[in-house]
């Protein structure tokens, strides 16, 4: 930290020089309570709040104390960040508590200490945690204006930094407005509603007559195709065989088009997951091994997500082949706090299906986009149908036949694509404002340190100076103050009992 070039009217003296420095220290545990008997007991940073503290623990017996108005200093990992003490409290070995004489203003050693954080928090030492030890806060620099001049550094850094926190807050606020403007989009999407000047000059329609008989028709083929090849005769007794596909028992998502059709997960996809016998007997991870294993953390809130990916051998993927993953498929969390979270699997990889995870595979292609109905699953309507059968409330869950009793709308495939490219372009709109929220959240958090920068630069207050000198000079400089607290600071001190020989 570079002192150099500063007003010729300040001075630059060591903290200790002005300030009184308390260093916290932890009370008996038996003295520390949460039932407000004591005074409050603050240990560390885990309790500032913005500007002031929030109590937790209260201590009957407090070793160290902060006065109202000291500031609190973190000095044990994280090294650097400030509070306010608002009321007389108890420390711990985690904070320390700087306090100003009257004629320094505690609001201008709270910002100073703003303006150290940064630094201050690359000086902790230790291997466990990282700490600044109450020698190094003694010594470290502390710039002195005038009084009067404290006053307007003070003034108009709470001016400047509140503008420089609306605008935090504004830019804040807009990723919960974008989310709300994808929720609508979906619920927009799955309604018809993003569609519906569309569909007035392109009449495609879809029945769940349709869907059930492709899928009759699809299962009848494979059927045969597998009685074939284990040298049996087919029969119509096999085709009564068929089981026909969940009806939909409720409907999460309004009026809909009637050219679209209300079914079930069941009737375009096939539900299933790894068993549990399976996992057991055959699946062992290794970092050497091939393929890549799908799990629960791969399915989040906005989809899928790569990470460090457990491996399987390949010949355990072949030797299961049910679990085999080659894209394009959804997967849906069926336990856990991640319950109901939808994604769709990458085209560019193939993987194996883990536990806690349901691998819903499109199985009549020609009717379906799997990207329109991971967005679907995963609008506010999708998530209320399949979340409306989950179990449990500290650990929800989902049985593979309730995923395959959800209720889905199923536009025509030619509206699905339509649907699709809608949402990307507006989703893209909203990730290109994030993206300019991100920078603009950057810059802004580094304008609160050039403000400071230049508050104790003397920059800031420059013009004023000029135009006030008769405020910074003679009595009121710099050095009278300073020269000011020392003299009160040694009259505080106490007077030393001068012991009486007694005569012999």
């Amino acid at each position: 930290m570079s002192l150099d070039n500063l007003p010729e009217t300040w001075l630059s003296t060591k903290l200790v020089d002005v300030c009184e420095i308390i260093l916290g220290q932890s009370p008996e545990g038996t003295s520390v309570n949460q039932d407000k008997q004591g005074i409050v007991f603050y240990q560390g940073k885990t309790e500032f709040g913005k500007l002031h503290p929030t109590p937790r623990n209260y201590c009957t017996a407090p070793k160290k104390i902060a006065e109202k108005n000291d500031i609190l200093l973190s000095v044990r990992a994280p090294v650097g960040p400030t509070n306010v003490a608002n009321e007389t409290t108890a420390i711990g070995r985690g904070l320390a508590a700087i306090r100003s004489p009257l004629n320094i203003s505690f609001s201008y050693v709270l910002y100073y200490f703003k303006y150290l954080e940064p630094w201050l928090s690359q000086q902790g030492t230790g291997t466990t945690f990282k700490a600044i030890s109450g020698e190094f806060i003694r010594n470290l620099d502390f710039i002195v204006p005038t009084e009067v001049e404290q006053q307007e550094i003070v003034r108009q850094l709470d001016v400047m930094l509140a503008q420089v926190e609306q605008i935090k807050a504004r830019l804040d606020a807009i990723p919960a407005i974008l989310k709300k403007f994808r929720q609508s989009v979906l619920a927009d999407a799955v309604s018809g509603k993003l569609t519906e000047e569309w569909r007035k000059s392109n009449p495609h329609t879809i029945s769940i007559e349709t869907i059930e008989s492709c899928r009759l028709n699809k299962w009848w083929l494979e059927k045969q195709k597998d009685l074939l090849s284990k040298g049996k005769k087919v029969t119509e007794k096999d085709k009564a065989k068929y089981k026909p596909a969940y009806l939909p028992e409720s409907n999460f998502y309004g009026a809909i088009p009637p050219e679209w059709s209300l079914c079930t997960i069941d009737h375009l996809f096939d539900v299933t997951k790894l068993a549990g016998f399976e996992f057991t007997k055959f699946v062992k991870y290794h970092d050497d091994y091939d393929i890549p294993v799908i799990k629960a953390e791969n399915v989040g809130k906005n989809g899928f997500k790569e990470t460090q990916f457990s491996k399987v051998e390949k010949t355990v993927v072949d030797a299961l082949p049910r679990s085999s993953i080659f894209g394009n498929e959804l997967l849906i969390v069926f336990v856990g706090a991640g319950t109901g979270q939808v994604g769709r699997v990458p085209n560019n990889r193939r993987y194996f299906l883990g536990p806690n995870v349901a691998l819903v595979k499109p199985n009549l292609c020609d009717l379906i986009n799997s990207e329109f109905f991971e967005y679907l699953l995963r609008s506010l309507s999708g998530q209320d149908s399949l979340l409306s059968f989950a179990k449990g409330a500290a650990q929800p869950s989902l049985s593979m036949d309730q995923i395959r009793h959800a209720t889905i709308v199923v536009p025509p495939i030619e509206e699905q694509e339509v649907i699709l490219a809608s949402i990307k372009i507006l989703f893209n709109k909203a990730s290109q404002i994030e993206s300019l929220v991100n920078i603009a959240q950057k810059r802004v958090n580094l304008l609160t340190q050039s403000i400071l920068a230049k508050a104790f630069s003397g920059e800031l207050t420059a013009e004023w100076r000029e135009q006030h000198q008769e405020l910074i000079t003679g009595i009121n400089s710099a050095e009278s103050l300073l020269a000011k607290i020392q003299k009160e600071r040694e009259a505080s001190k106490p007077v030393k009992k001068t012991r009486v020989k007694k005569a012999k």
